[in-house]
């Protein structure tokens, strides 16, 4: 998750926001890259 997701969530309230399907994954990663691989 980015860090705009994360304010999303905390301003909206709903950490749902936050929860992501196996379906929705490789789409994410082809938007977004991997996010794990940027903070190494």
């Amino acid at each position: 998750m980015t860090m705009d997701e994360v304010a999303a969530c905390a301003e909206a309230g709903d950490p749902d926001l936050l929860r992501f399907v196996a379906p929705d994954v490789l789409d994410r990663v082809e938007r977004l890259g991997d996010l794990f691989a940027r903070g190494r």
